[in-house]
């Protein structure tokens, strides 16, 4: 075995300066600024503490919907200001022959946790459907299966991508230094 020539520094050198700089463009996440929106029926608008809240009438918000996978159970935070009865219904249920799980409840004013069991269908979703007074709305609620914490984003896409090209260097890099140790005379092909 030899030691690496200055050229072979140098060209790890360029190599690792182009990596760090490819690293440095990468685009940072965008600071959230505070602005009014107004909002239709269903629609998502920001609610308190950077959740997302699914406006259903001018005085009802879903203001937080999760699934404990373990239990599975739906678990929905409504915001009223006035007090109402909610229907939640379990829609995933419809995949499933059989009676579909139902809970009726009326809702004080201000906020209310409700729970329901739900089914998870074969695709790992989850949802829930939420009938007030004004109508019936969809609140589908994703599962832990999935890497990322909702849908994925492009910013997901852009680290996913850079990921997969810095493993296809290391790939290349590891070769390369093998073949460089066994100290072979002849030209061969890396890949």
């Amino acid at each position: 075995m030899h030691a690496p020539t200055k050229r072979q520094k140098h060209a790890v050198l360029a190599v690792l300066a182009l990596l760090a700089v490819v690293a440095g463009a990468t685009p940072v996440a965008a600071q959230e600024n505070s602005t009014n929106v107004t909002v239709e029926a269903g629609q998502s608008t920001p609610a308190g503490g950077g959740e997302n809240a699914q406006v259903l009438d001018p005085r009802t918000e879903i203001v937080r919907a999760s699934y404990n996978e373990e239990k599975g159970v739906a678990i929905l935070v409504i915001e009223s200001d006035d007090p109402q009865a909610v229907t939640l219904t379990d829609a995933g249920g419809v995949w499933s022959p059989g009676q579909i799980n139902q809970v009726r409840k009326v809702v004080p004013s201000g906020k209310s946790t409700l729970r329901i069991a739900v089914t998870e269908t074969d695709d790992g979703r989850v949802g829930v459907t939420v009938a007030i007074e004004s109508g019936l709305y969809a609140v589908p609620i994703s599962s832990s299966s999935s890497i990322f914490s909702g849908s994925p984003t492009w910013r997901d896409a852009q680290l996913s991508g850079f990921a997969g090209f810095l493993g296809g260097i290391g790939v290349v890099a590891l070769i390369a230094r093998q073949r460089v140790r066994q100290g072979r005379k002849e030209v061969e092909r890396v890949l």
